[in-house]
């Protein structure tokens, strides 16, 4: 009987402390974690995500060997505030970064002092104007923050297309690329850091490395070296729409002259491919270098509108899935994920806990749940996931908007309910059927959720402005319109 109660407290103990299964294995090996945005990557413009053109052969193979998120969303559809999200695990309200001009809060975590107390050495290569460390704060955590931007973009000329000839499938070559200076970094001359900081690190400790690529932002001026082959003007598939005169493209990607969609989105598509590319030399210099296993993130800020609700070129604006919904790949060898497609619906704010749970350290409370390890009886069925966007400047015409999503429906809360929208949600085309009248105790319900949430939040989260912006970042924030 003796013997039987000692046997019985040795397996209680196994089980609650994890003393049985571990006490005779080898320490786990340190892992490398890299996480790479995409900022303005549309979801719907991966061939991973079903999009027909070659834009992305790197990142698309990496999917069919890892695990690819096919519904995922961000929390806002500006640069600073979606990365602030991914990085703390909350919301804007509670991180307090609230538009591109709001620096995060001291009091939020962010996920490289974690990882920077385990003992990772940690950095971050920046290649967008929000993200400067004067700006947003987020280089609280990192032993090297590269934002180092004195890129010069390049813009595209005015151009008519009536001096194309018929059937020009090169209309693009000739435009005239005119210096026009803007704060940021091309993808290849980000690389180059990256790989000269490689060369410093000790292989012996492991590194949490953040690369933020933004050449998908507009304006569209994909590289020279990229072939641009996909825009065919007077396309029978397409029949060139055409911009309609009454609408307004954002000053810093207007070419003159130029009225064809069709053109901009190849612009548009050649940046995206530009910046695979870059993505794919980023995973094999790494793979190739350091010696410790490999975890990478793929994902995006936001996303970028091209007509949908008559919205061209551009972002912020609204909480439409083209700005709203991400990409998100989680690659990793031996991971303990699944291979495959996942149809579950995941939020920014989700990356979080599940990196620092596979990473195997405490997690802590966030907004964001763990989807790559739920617990027993959590499931993401039941969620309500929330989205925001407000106006950058005080004279914005455009008002904030919040939406928030369930498995089945999104409603879009405005002031005036007569303006709030609700649509079941199967994809990006089922967006614009309005159902608000045919489903209303549906939206009434999303409506008081959402009411809620903004009760709560109220004020909060309006961390402080930036003052003292530094005069070449404020006139390289205003020619990518986030200033006046």
């Amino acid at each position: 009987m003796r013997s039987r109660c000692i046997i019985s407290i040795l397996i209680f103990v196994s089980v609650y402390t994890g003393i049985g299964c571990r006490v005779f294995n080898e320490p786990e090996p340190a892992v490398d974690l890299l996480l790479i945005t995409i900022d303005t990557l549309r979801q719907d413009h991966l061939g991973c995500y079903g999009f027909p053109m070659p834009v992305t052969p790197e990142i698309d193979s990496l999917s069919k060997r890892h695990r690819l998120y096919s519904r995922c969303m961000s929390s806002a559809t500006y640069t600073n505030p979606a990365h602030a999200s991914l990085l703390t695990g909350r919301y804007p309200s509670h991180h307090g970064v609230r538009s591109n001009f709001k620096r995060i809060r001291d009091e939020a975590i962010l996920i490289q002092e974690i990882f920077r107390t385990h003992g990772y050495q940690t950095a971050a290569f920046i290649s967008g104007a929000p993200l400067k460390a004067g700006i947003c704060g987020l280089n609280r955590g990192f032993s090297h923050y590269d934002d180092t931007l004195t890129q010069t973009q390049k813009k595209l000329s005015p151009c008519p297309l009536e001096s194309a000839s018929d059937g020009d499938r090169n209309l693009q070559n000739k435009l005239v690329l005119p210096e026009y200076e803007f704060n940021i970094r091309d993808g290849e001359s980000t690389l180059r850091a990256v790989t000269d900081w490689l060369k410093t690190v000790d292989q012996d400790t492991p590194i949490f490395l953040w690369v933020h690529f933004y050449d998908p932002h507009g304006p569209y001026a994909p590289d020279k070296e990229i072939d641009r082959c996909f825009y065919i003007p007077d396309s029978p598939c397409d029949d060139n729409l055409k911009i309609p005169d009454t609408v307004l493209i954002p000053p810093y990607q207007k070419v003159d002259g130029v009225t064809d969609i069709d053109w901009y989105h190849a612009m548009y598509c050649g940046e995206i491919k530009y910046v695979d590319r870059c993505t794919g030399t980023l995973m094999r210099t790494l793979t190739g270098c350091r010696i410790h296993p490999l975890v990478s993130v793929i994902t995006a800020d936001h996303g970028e509108d091209f007509g949908e609700h008559d919205l061209y070129f551009d972002h912020g604006s609204n909480v439409y899935e083209p700005s709203l919904a991400i990409p998100l790949l989680f690659c990793g060898k031996n991971a303990e994920w699944t291979v495959g497609i996942s149809s579950e619906l995941v939020h920014i704010i989700d990356i979080f806990p599940s990196v620092i749970s596979t990473m195997g350290f405490e997690n802590m409370p966030v907004d964001g749940v763990d989807f790559l390890h739920p617990g027993p009886g959590v499931g993401n069925n039941n969620r309500f996931l929330y989205a925001e966007t407000k106006p950058q400047f005080p004279n914005q015409r455009s008002k904030r908007v919040f939406c928030v999503r369930t498995e089945d429906y999104k409603y879009i809360y405005r002031d005036d309910p007569n303006e709030s929208e609700l649509y079941r949600m199967d994809g990006f085309e089922n967006e614009h059927v309005n159902c608000i009248r045919s489903h209303f105790e549906i939206a009434e319900t999303l409506r008081g959720a959402c009411s809620e949430w903004y009760r709560h939040i109220g004020k909060d989260g309006e961390a402080g402005s930036i003052e003292n912006i530094d005069s070449k970042v404020h006139e390289g924030l205003k020619a990518l319109g986030y200033s006046n």
